[in-house]
């Protein structure tokens, strides 16, 4: 990172009009592709949350990246999907393909929570894996 400000500083320089060192082409190829790392650090590690926890902190959690793990359950009409634990905290399950062949399993889900006193809680899927009891 130190070097990606020496470079800036040095090109930020070499247009004010004083006196500064020559910026090789390499080194203003450097600061672009540091930019560009620096931009796309990916997405957040998920937090780690019982489903106690989105229930209990729904709109806390609400648009957060999180991981929780559960029973995948089901209903036929209108068919639905969602985990469930022992205490009946339950979180709908988007989309459905996620979890459709995995009814009864125990997995964990790392996606996006979302929360609405209109529609409830519900965690769109990114990763899902069978889970064993911890």
């Amino acid at each position: 990172m130190r070097i990606a400000r020496t470079l800036w500083k040095r090109f930020v320089a070499a247009g004010s009009g004083r006196p500064a060192r020559t910026v090789a082409p390499a080194g203003v190829a450097l600061v672009a592709c540091l930019s560009v790392l620096v931009g796309c650090q990916g997405e957040p590690t998920p937090t780690r949350l019982e489903l106690a926890d989105l229930a209990r902190f729904s709109e806390q959690y609400d648009g957060e990246r999180v991981s929780t793990a559960g029973h995948v359950r089901t209903h036929p009409d209108p068919e639905h999907y969602w985990l469930e634990d022992d205490d009946l905290n339950r979180v709908a399950v988007h989309p459905d393909s996620a979890v459709k062949s995995l009814v009864g399993e125990r997995v964990r889900i790392v996606g996006r929570f979302r929360f609405s006193r209109d529609k409830g809680r519900s965690i769109e899927a990114e990763e899902v894996t069978v889970d064993a009891l911890e």
